[in-house]
C-alpha cells in the first residue's frame, strides 16, 4: 500500500485466480446482498479513498501467458499502471488488462498499490 489506507498495509496472496480491489470489504446490492467482496479493500473514510470505486479492478491470472492482468471494472474511476516512469491506462473496455510486471505501481483513483511477486 503506497497511498490510501486498507485492512493491510501489505497483502499477500498464494496464487488465486483473481484478486478484487475497491472501496470496502463488501459491496451490497439494492437488496442487501453481497454482490462482489474485495480481497484488497480500502476503508470507507479517508479523501484518497474515496477516489476508489467500491468496484474498481481485478487482478487476473492468464493462464496463457503464465502472468497476472490488470482489469479495470466498468464505471470504476481511473484505473493505471506506472512502470518505469511511464503511465499505461487501463480501460474497461478492453476485457483482456493490461499484463503486470514485478515493481509496477497500481493507480485506483488517487490510491496506489504496488505489485510484487514473491521468488520462489
Amino acid at each position: 500500500m503506497l497511498k490510501g489506507t486498507a485492512g493491510q498495509h501489505v497483502y499477500s496472496f498464494n496464487g488465486p485466480d483473481r484478486l478484487n480491489l475497491g472501496r470496502l470489504d463488501d459491496v451490497f446490492d439494492d437488496e442487501g446482498r453481497v454482490r462482489r467482496r474485495n480481497d484488497v479493500a480500502f476503508h470507507e473514510e479517508g479523501e484518497v479513498n474515496a477516489t476508489v470505486s467500491r468496484e474498481q479492478a481485478r487482478i487476473v491470472w492468464d493462464d496463457e501467458i503464465k502472468a497476472y492482468r490488470l482489469r479495470a471494472e466498468p464505471g470504476a474511476s481511473a484505473t493505471r499502471i506506472l512502470r518505469d516512469g511511464r503511465s499505461i491506462d487501463v480501460s474497461a473496455q478492453d476485457r483482456r488488462g493490461v499484463r503486470l510486471h514485478s515493481g509496477d505501481e497500481i493507480y485506483l483513483g488517487r490510491a496506489c498499490v504496488k505489485f510484487a511477486l514473491r521468488a520462489e
